[in-house]
């Protein structure tokens, strides 16, 4: 396994997340967002996860991801903080919905 960077380690708080849990978190990105997001998970939850989206998005998320240059770190963290916030909401929201 390759060497974590402080890039991926960044996203290593949504290894342990389903891909369901984080095609719930991404499936209203770009294609281009969702290219950075997976270039950063582990190969196997990212093809979990591409599968989940729609053949055409699928698509255009693969090229976005073989065309990939580098994203500079804050663009990084900006985009890990939305999925963290995002994340915290649907937790908040299901955790409110069970103690109905």
């Amino acid at each position: 396994s390759k060497a974590l960077s402080s890039a991926d380690l960044l996203f290593d708080f949504f290894h342990e997340l389903s891909a369901e849990s984080m095609f719930s978190l991404m499936h209203q990105e770009s294609s281009q967002t969702i290219a950075v997001i997976l270039s950063h998970l582990p190969t196997r939850q990212s093809v979990a996860i591409l599968d989940r989206f729609d053949p055409e998005l699928q698509t255009s998320t693969v090229q976005q991801i073989s065309n990939l240059q580098h994203v500079d770190l804050q663009t990084l963290i900006q985009i890990a903080e939305v999925l963290q916030d995002r994340l915290e909401h649907l937790q908040n929201h299901s955790s409110l919905l069970a103690e109905m």
